[in-house]
């Protein structure tokens, strides 16, 4: 996960420096793009040197103009080298990890179905049970959110030239992010255990909150062409630096934390017999909308995605509400007339 989260950080500006030096070599959205292939296929299958200021030689002087953040050929063999290498070492890792049955985990090895019939089942279950379908939204959430803080933000911050000079952007980025998802698994999973239910609405209102929260830094601090193309533009109110970075990238790890997580769950509510076939789908659908994100991405301005995700992630959160108390009434009707049943059978045995 760090290879690729990393990589995601900075893929695009990478190509961009590759199409910048041979524009027929690549196409300049290559790395978008590769992400959306990326992300179709699991739909599927479920800072080294400051960049130099270029001097630019006029009649009367000499301007020197500032770029953004390029990396050289030495820089992008070594990146992915690294990848390369920690992706393979996952890999065997991976494999190695026994398989044993869980209690309560979404994933039983007791009883195995096929990919076909659990595909179709499940996709039909998913298609005609309302509650699933009020769950599309936080799908789309999950998908939308991660596209944008895991490359169309990273991106923006390396296309402005503002940043040109804050050349340990992925390192404070991913470090914010990743103690972000961290302590908020800490929390969540402390909390569990004592307050009844904390995995679902209090989980959901502090992802939604913390998705609101970084939208509204990341619209005031990041040129509005910046996802799209290099650019001198500047922001509406206040330029970025590493504090505000850090700050911006923490409160992305609690959101998809706490969105993955309150998706995770209710999961395992809302379609008990199948847990881990509902989750594979939802995931799905995930990764279609994070496909869809990187499809429009070169032509998508920043104020859109600053507004459209906290718009979705409040929609979301209300109909998540309504799913969990539908699901807590059904459940308490259950428990009714299992203990009904259990009282009939008790008077009986008495008479």
């Amino acid at each position: 996960m760090v290879g690729y989260d990393s990589e995601s950080f900075i893929l695009e500006s990478v190509i961009h420096s590759i199409h910048g030096r041979d524009p027929d070599k690549v196409s300049k959205y290559s790395g978008y793009y590769g992400l959306m292939i990326s992300s179709a296929i699991l739909a599927g299958i479920t800072s080294h040197s400051v960049p130099d200021a270029v001097p630019t030689v006029t009649q009367n002087s000499t301007e020197f103009v500032q770029h953004e953040r390029r990396y050289s050929d030495y820089e992008i063999k070594l990146l992915s080298a690294a990848f390369a290498g920690i992706s393979a070492i996952a890999i065997v890792t991976f494999s190695l990890i026994p398989s044993r049955s869980v209690e309560n985990s979404l994933e039983s090895t007791e009883k195995k179905y096929g990919f076909v019939e659990s595909f179709s089942e499940i996709n039909l279950h998913y298609c005609n049970l309302e509650k699933m379908m009020k769950l599309l939204p936080l799908t789309a959430l999950g998908g939308f959110n991660v596209s944008f803080w895991l490359a169309i933000f990273p991106t923006a911050m390396n296309f402005t030239k503002d940043n040109a000079s804050l050349i340990y952007i992925p390192a404070v980025y991913g470090l914010g992010a990743g103690l972000g998802e961290v302590l908020m698994g800490i929390i969540i999973s402390g909390l569990s255990k004592r307050i009844k239910g904390f995995g679902l609405k209090p989980t959901m209102v502090i992802g939604a909150l913390s998705v609101c929260i970084y939208c509204a830094m990341v619209h005031v601090s990041t040129p509005f062409e910046a996802p799209m193309r290099p650019t001198s533009q500047k922001s509406i109110w206040m330029s970025q630096s590493y504090p505000l970075i850090f700050i911006i990238s923490f409160f992305c790890g609690i959101s998809d934390c706490c969105i993955n997580g309150a998706r995770s769950v209710i999961c395992t509510i809302v379609i008990p017999q199948r847990r881990a076939q509902a989750f594979s789908v939802t995931r799905m659908y995930h990764a279609a909308a994070c496909m869809t994100v990187f499809f429009f991405s070169p032509i998508v301005p920043l104020y859109i995605y600053t507004l459209v995700l906290p718009t979705l992630s409040i929609a979301s959160t209300l109909l998540f509400f309504h799913v969990v108390d539908n699901t807590h009434v059904m459940e308490r009707k259950l428990t009714e007339q299992v203990n009904m049943e259990k009282m009939r059978k008790i008077i009986e045995q008495i008479q």
